[in-house]
């Protein structure tokens, strides 16, 4: 008795193990790389084009340019530089990252072309940091540091947090006047911009750590695409993001941001004339398509060591595989725990495999077809007396000339599902014939059929749950799910309660219990 405890125990163990590793590796999976439950859904995604076009002085050209970096909600699919003769290295600064192109002689009119497609998740600005930034306070001549007091003095009086704090310094920001009090009129600088950089100075002085974000509009039209500027402060872990223009918390999940920061989006040395502009548009693409470029892009291991870095031809293999202990699964609860009779163990799942390619009612037809035939054919060899390796070599022979016959048959009546009949297993069918024979025998007719029915009832469940769209892309994508399979199929095996069909065999005695 203390040993089956310990037996069931351990099964216990080993089963959890397994279903909570799968799960973890699951969740990860989908929570933290991305990967879609749902095959064919459509992810947001733009592609990005910056155009950039100069006039080099025939010399040295090191062209600087911001691109876009990943951040909460914005995941960076594909990045290509097109620029001929140029030598390209990344790199980070200021939380911005950065492109440098650089050649020791370029002469004439230069273009480079920068593409981004960037697919957008649970749209969050700003990314969690540990540990707050530094904030250094501005050093504000007189009339500045008089006019920011004045203004942060009445944007308290109406706020009693960080929250409320920010919006009050907008509001008090709005006009141009109150602006050019704490900042001055840089080149080519918004007043949208300058009034973020404003908001940056007065919070620097209450110690809040803010700054500016530039970016574009997503949803804007392909074509020359204006930046957006709003505001990013530091509150409770994260940066939140604030509209400079509504002074209010929260901007349009369709922004972009680019780079943060007064510095240039692009700086060119050995150059002039330099101009740019930006254009975007959306894409149709199916977020496991974006999700496996961009874990391809940034060598994600369980991208490249997955069955999606496979051949095309191996995965089409493997995308039948992977269904099959599903299939058995179903086969061992329909057997272990609902009582229903099949003919062999695994027989119903490879037929149901066959059903595949000659379609369910097809299939049902032809196998029919072909057992009872060939159950005739054993019937006759038992008159022969034959033993038992060459009666079924004898059967197995009968049933490839039979499936050859039908081909022939069907292919002439114009039926060309009943070519698929040659993917039915022919060693499958000769047991099966051979199993019937037996059962035939031994138990009686009645028995034979019930299980050949139930066979066939077991290979079309399955058949129809493996076909399904979900279940195979949710194997393929997921193949780790198989260890909760065994979890789960190791948990049946200790099963030794009744089967649901056999309690109608107890009704009686239930009746009759007073």
């Amino acid at each position: 008795m203390k040993a089956n405890s310990m037996r069931n125990l351990h099964v216990y163990i080993l089963s959890g193990v397994l279903i909570v590793a799968a799960l973890t590796i699951f969740a990860f999976k989908v929570f933290v790389t991305g990967l879609p439950l749902m095959a064919g859904t459509l992810g947001s995604a733009w592609e990005i084009e910056k155009r950039i076009s100069f006039q080099a002085d025939d010399g040295p050209v090191k062209l600087v340019v911001n691109i876009p970096s990943e951040s909460q909600g914005i995941n960076i699919v594909t990045e290509s530089i097109v620029a001929p003769k140029y030598g390209v290295s990344r790199s980070t600064k200021n939380d911005n990252r950065q492109v440098t192109l650089s050649t020791r002689k370029a002469s004439g009119l230069q273009t480079v072309f920068i593409r981004v497609i960037v697919s957008l998740v649970e749209k969050q600005f700003g990314e969690t940091v540990g540990e707050p930034p530094a904030v250094s306070r501005p050093q504000l001549a007189e009339p500045q540091s008089a006019a920011a007091r004045e203004l942060l003095e009445i944007a308290e009086t109406k706020s009693s947090d960080t929250a409320t704090l920010v919006p009050q310094v907008l509001e008090q920001l709005s006009t141009e006047g109150n602006v050019a009090k704490i900042t001055e009129a840089g080149p080519e600088v918004g007043p949208l911009a300058r009034k973020a950089d404003a908001a940056v100075i007065l919070l620097a002085l209450k110690g809040i750590a803010a700054r500016r974000a530039n970016g574009i509009d997503l949803k804007a039209k392909r074509g020359d695409i204006s930046m957006q500027y709003w505001l990013e402060v530091y509150e409770d872990g994260k940066w939140e993001a604030y509209d400079v223009d509504k002074n209010e918390i929260g901007v349009p999940s369709t922004y972009l941001p680019w780079s943060r920061g007064k510095a240039p989006l692009t700086s060119l040395t050995g150059g002039r004339d330099l101009k740019s502009t930006i254009s975007t548009i959306r894409l149709e693409q199916s977020e496991l398509e974006m999700v496996l470029a961009r874990g391809k892009t940034k060598r994600d291991e369980l991208i490249t060591f997955s069955l999606f870095s496979l051949p095309l031809a191996t995965q089409d293999v493997y995308r039948i595989l992977v269904v099959v202990p599903f299939g058995i699964f179903i086969l061992v609860v329909l057997r272990n725990v609902i009582g229903v009779k099949s003919l062999g163990t695994f027989m119903p799942v490879l037929i149901a495999l066959a059903f595949r390619e000659t379609q369910l009612v097809w299939g049902l037809i032809l196998f029919s077809v072909v057992v009872a035939t060939g159950l005739l054919f054993r019937f006759y060899l038992e008159q022969l007396k034959l033993l038992l390796v060459p009666r079924l070599a004898s059967v197995l022979i009968f049933v490839l000339l039979l499936m050859a016959v039908l081909s022939v048959l069907t292919n002439a009546l114009g039926f060309q599902r009943g070519l698929s009949v040659a993917l039915f297993p022919m060693v499958i069918m000769t047991m099966t014939i051979e199993r019937v024979s037996v059962i035939w025998d031994e138990r009686g007719p009645a028995e034979a059929i019930t299980q050949a029915i139930g066979s066939l009832a077991i290979a079309s469940l399955c058949y129809l749950l493996m076909t399904l769209p979900f279940i195979e892309h949710l194997f393929f994508t997921f193949p780790e799910l198989l260890l909760v399979l065994l979890g789960a199929t190791i948990l049946l095996g200790r099963y030794t309660g009744y089967r649901l069909l056999e309690l109608r065999r107890f009704r009686a005695l239930a009746e009759e219990a007073p």
